[in-house]
């Protein structure tokens, strides 16, 4: 009985012994030892380090994870920040990111959501086409007619406003025309989401006019125009990763992993 004790806390103390790890300068840097007193060193090979590798495009994440799939189990999550994969979902190692970065005209945009920012001719031309530039080829006239603005200016008669040259006095009506007609009242501005991948969509905005004052005009997206767009955007998203991977049994999930 006492034998049988005696060799049960031997074993348990042996178990107890934590091993001492050790490297020899003759191995390479993944290959270790651990050595117990009384027995012979254990060579180990350590696993490599977690790789965190950036895709510069949706197209070439897809491509890794395509490549994955004969040897692991990747899962892709995204959102509307980024497109994320594990290598392998279980383990949870090695993963790749493609940051989705909004376009600068999209940024514009929501700096111009939900109140009207006004501004005054000039300004608002250089809006239209260099801080929106390449989203108005749907409203090819507006800038153009912009240029040459009729005031309606009571019993003073009409005044002409032409880029950099006039001024409003507070005699004029509220009522702006051009020489082609009436400016229109919405423009579509037909804008890029993210920088990758090409994602377009259409963001409906009211042309609001204000000419009694130095600054008459504003563009001011209508209410969830661009919450729409983006959305729309991040659906496209997902569409390219399923097209990307093929038939290839992979989950792609809406969202972020929790770690």
């Amino acid at each position: 009985m006492l034998k049988e004790l005696f060799d049960a806390m031997t074993e348990q103390s042996a178990k107890a012994i934590t091993p001492t790890v050790l490297q020899n300068d003759c191995e390479p840097g993944d290959v270790y030892y651990l050595c117990v007193p009384g027995e012979k060193p254990e060579r180990v090979l350590a696993e490599p380090a977690p790789r965190d590798y950036v895709a510069k495009s949706v197209t070439a994440l897809a491509s890794v994870v395509s490549d994955w799939i004969d040897t692991d189990a990747p899962a892709v999550w995204f959102d509307r920040t980024k497109v994320f994969a594990y290598r392998d979902e279980t383990k949870r190692r090695d993963k790749i990111v493609c940051p989705l970065t909004f376009t600068r005209q999209l940024q514009c945009l929501q700096r111009l959501d939900g109140s009207a920012k006004w501004l005054d001719q000039k300004g608002f031309i250089r809006l239209l086409r260099i801080d929106l530039y390449g989203c108005l080829e749907q409203e090819q006239a507006l800038v153009p007619n912009l240029r040459r603005v009729k005031f309606s200016a009571g019993s003073s008669g009409t005044g002409v406003v032409l880029a950099q040259k006039a001024s409003l006095t507070k005699e004029m009506q509220a009522e702006l025309t051009t020489d082609a007609g009436e400016i229109q009242e919405w423009v579509n501005v037909d804008i890029q989401v993210f920088e990758d991948p090409a994602f377009r969509a259409v963001v409906k905005c009211a042309l609001e006019i204000n000419p009694e004052s130095n600054t008459p005009f504003a563009l001011v997206p209508l209410a969830g125009e661009i919450e729409r767009a983006i959305r729309s955007a991040e659906a496209e998203v997902g569409i390219l990763i399923a097209q990307a991977i093929g038939d290839k049994e992979v989950p792609v999930y809406y969202g972020c992993p929790n770690s």
